[in-house]
């Protein structure tokens, strides 16, 4: 993401220094790149909150379905704990794909 902005200096710092107008592009290309750096660390901290936000739902939905399953169990209703049994895992997948992403997304952010 800031290459291009350590590459636009180097250009700037290199060789005998450029005419005015050549500068002045320099610069303004340099300022785009920043510009554009900001806004993908935006974009990456708000795809952090969305993945939180998810990640909370998907937990709270598995819950739910644990609950359910266990209320199930206690009154023997086999059917209704085969189906909690499926969902459950599906939200156990969807959690752990979630917490992944989410830990992906946070490397990212400090890496960059």
């Amino acid at each position: 993401m800031f290459d291009d902005v350590r590459q636009a200096f180097r250009d700037l710092l290199r060789g005998t220094p450029p005419s005015g107008d050549a500068r002045r592009s320099i610069v303004a290309q340099m300022r785009e790149t920043l510009v554009q750096a900001r806004m993908g660390l935006d974009d990456l901290r708000k795809g952090i909150e969305e993945t939180r936000a998810r990640l909370t739902r998907e937990r709270a939905e598995l819950e739910t379905v644990r609950r359910r399953k266990q209320l199930a169990e206690g009154i023997n209703d086999a059917e209704t704990v085969a189906v909690a049994e499926r969902y459950e895992k599906q939200h156990a997948e969807r959690a752990s794909l979630l917490e992944r992403k989410l830990e992906t997304q946070e490397a990212e952010l400090s890496m960059v």
